[in-house]
């Protein structure tokens, strides 16, 4: 299948032109996290943290299926280490 990962920088859109094949959406969307990771990682370490970003996976019609919120990313990959 033929995904697309269109960015939300807070009102600003940045589409996914080109898109990418996976075999299946688990595929699709793991790709999607690790390149929500490092956008994430890159705006920490240049002092711009990414918290209004969203991460659209869109089908080939353009259809979206899942959005990833910095929410829901931090939640899942950024856990305070244990004491």
């Amino acid at each position: 299948m033929h995904y697309h990962f269109n960015l939300w920088e807070g009102a600003e859109f940045i589409p996914d032109r080109e898109g990418g094949d996976f075999a299946t959406f688990v595929a699709a969307r793991a790709e999607a996290h690790a390149s929500l990771l490092d956008i994430v990682g890159d705006n920490i370490r240049s002092g711009r943290p990414a918290l209004d970003w969203q991460l659209e996976i869109a089908d080939s019609n353009g259809s979206v299926i899942e959005t990833i919120t910095f929410d829901y990313f931090s939640a899942q990959y950024l856990k305070p280490a244990p004491s």
